[in-house]
């Protein structure tokens, strides 16, 4: 690999920690080909730089001690340099938010708000006006850096990690919106804790003396965020308004007089788009894959009028509709492609989707994420090694052609 200005800077980088020069440039060739920045550096524990090929427990301590010198200096500097509320940046992920109206689900990864790259999103035009110039403003610390709110024209999610500090953002929203003359409207401005307790702690946030109501899950920009954060209501109410829909379409996706290739390509037309509605954004468990199998299911034996006490198999269904099972495929397929030009992008989507939360992790087994979950259908080994791939945009739409064929 010829040496660059980013391979120089990571060399560098290893060599004041007092790494030896040649396993410096090793180290940056990893790191490089690895996409790893800088505010991604802290997050890496030392099972994730073993994972990366660094195994000698002195370098993993030598990086890692360096990288915490580095950032405190660089965090110095941001503050003494910092001139609003949003200058230190963006990235996904929420312990208590405030949500005045309300996202699709792939918005979740895209419309993530940041100052520090305010041309990753068009985010300019919102009429609540930017909070007064600052610093030290709370907010949920990912990779290094600093969310505190998302905006999309003027519907906008303040992100706080406690109480009081999301009672401190709003009042800040609010003066500041009062000096432009505008006011939050309090009847559609929500609070709600996102945690994996089964019991949800009652909080307290006020807008001139009145208390907001607490929700354990609002709808932003067409989709449902859940207080556990997981989307199985929002699965569950995609699938809801697919048969809605489906039902009113009756008398045309029932109608035996046309064929069954006609009516299920109406069927993709007409009522899949509403089904898959932000489908990118989802991870898909095992209990969620057999939910959407069976709604696909129950649009096919409605469209052949076979009753369930005819007691045909889902085989049998499918071969009388000259079809196979397609829908999570297709889910899959646009998750994919969704994907790869995330990652290819290297912009704020990016760091969304690899950013890596401070803190300890929870106990137990954890949570399946997007990128593993695509990963393992497109048997593309690790999670790093998936991101890789996608730089290869022929490579990538070979593995998907053959995991489409594979199935599911």
């Amino acid at each position: 690999m010829a040496t660059t200005s980013e391979t120089s800077y990571w060399i560098n980088f290893f060599t004041s920690g007092g790494i030896p020069a040649g396993d410096a440039t090793h180290y940056a060739i990893i790191f490089c080909d690895n996409r790893i920045t800088r505010d991604m550096l802290l997050d890496l524990t030392k099972e994730y730089l073993t994972d990366m090929g660094i195994s000698r427990l002195g370098d993993v301590i030598a990086i890692l001690k360096h990288a915490k010198q580095v950032f405190n200096q660089e965090a110095r500097d941001k503050v003494m340099k910092s001139n609003s509320l949003s200058s230190e940046s963006f990235l996904q992920s929420s312990s208590f938010s405030s949500s005045p109206r309300r996202s699709t689900a792939a918005s979740r990864m895209v419309n993530h708000f940041t100052s520090k790259h305010p041309e990753a999103a068009p985010m300019s035009q919102s009429p609540i006006p930017k909070p007064p110039p600052s610093e030290g403003h709370p907010g949920i610390k990912i990779g290094g850096s600093n969310i505190n709110n998302l905006r999309y024209a003027d519907d906008t999610v303040l992100i706080a990690e406690n109480e009081k500090d999301l009672q401190q953002l709003l009042d800040i929203v609010k003066e500041e919106s009062e000096k432009k003359g505008l006011e939050l409207n309090r009847k559609k401005t929500e609070v709600m804790v996102v945690s994996r307790k089964q019991e949800l702690p009652i909080i307290n946030i006020y807008i001139k003396g009145t208390r907001l109501k607490q929700k354990d899950q609002f709808k932003y920009l067409g989709s449902l965020i859940s207080s556990d954060g997981r989307n199985n209501s929002e699965v569950a109410s995609r699938i809801a308004q697919a048969k809605t829909n489906f039902q009113k379409m009756k008398t045309v996706l029932t109608n035996k007089n046309i064929s069954i290739r006609t009516r299920r390509r109406a069927l993709e037309c007409y009522i899949e788009p509403i089904l898959m509605y932000g489908c990118e954004a989802w991870t898909i468990s095992k209990q969620t894959q057999k939910k959407l199998e069976a709604t696909e299911m129950w649009f096919l034996r409605r469209m052949l009028r076979i009753s369930w006490t005819a007691k045909k198999t889902n085989d049998t269904v499918l071969e009388e509709a000259h079809t196979t099972r397609l829908l999570i495929s297709k889910i899959r397929k646009r998750q994919a492609t969704f994907f790869s030009h995330v990652m290819r992008r290297e912009k704020l989507e990016n760091l969304v989707t690899t950013g890596m939360l401070e803190g300890k992790r929870s106990r137990g087994k954890q949570r399946e994420k997007l990128i593993e979950s695509l990963a393992d259908w497109l048997k593309a080994g690790k999670s790093l090694e998936a991101i890789e791939a996608t730089k290869d945009r022929k490579k990538w739409r070979t593995m998907i052609a053959n995991a489409v064929k594979q199935g599911t």
